[in-house]
């Protein structure tokens, strides 16, 4: 079972209007889900065990990683139709979903619940150089 489904897009988009963008083929359906996934994973996979949270199914999964998954998935199922212009409250969806995934990714959100994959980075950094000139 794949972590996000058809149904449960149903709270998102009319069923109708997802077919009428995949023209009611459900491998475009599996594959957007899985290639929004993939994007999730990319920006989650430094801080945690992204096989474990995206091998969780119904109830077990996270929330806000299901919607965020579900905005970008259908900013993508709008971009593959040519017969319709992506919505713009998609569009804005989709720049919040990936905000919050870098914010993720930058430590700056700390997800509830999320199971952490055991590696450890050290951080590192600095002020920037200072010049001092004299004249």
């Amino acid at each position: 079972m794949a972590f996000l489904e058809k149904i449960d897009y149903r709270f998102s988009i009319e069923l109708t209007v997802l077919d009428s963008l995949t023209g009611d083929e459900e491998e475009i359906v599996v594959e957007i889900s899985e290639e929004a996934v993939q994007e999730m994973k990319s920006y989650l996979c430094s801080r945690y065990d992204t096989e474990t949270v995206f091998n969780q199914t119904g109830e077990e999964r996270n929330k806000t990683l299901v919607m965020y998954c579900k905005d970008i998935a259908l900013y993508h199922f709008y971009s593959i139709s040519t017969m319709m212009p992506i919505p713009e409250v998609r569009v804005n969806r989709y720049h919040k979903a990936i905000k919050w995934l870098e914010q993720v990714s930058e430590q700056k959100i700390n997800p509830v619940g999320l199971p952490e994959n055991g590696f450890s980075f050290v951080k590192g950094g600095g002020n920037e150089k200072r010049v001092n000139h004299q004249q």
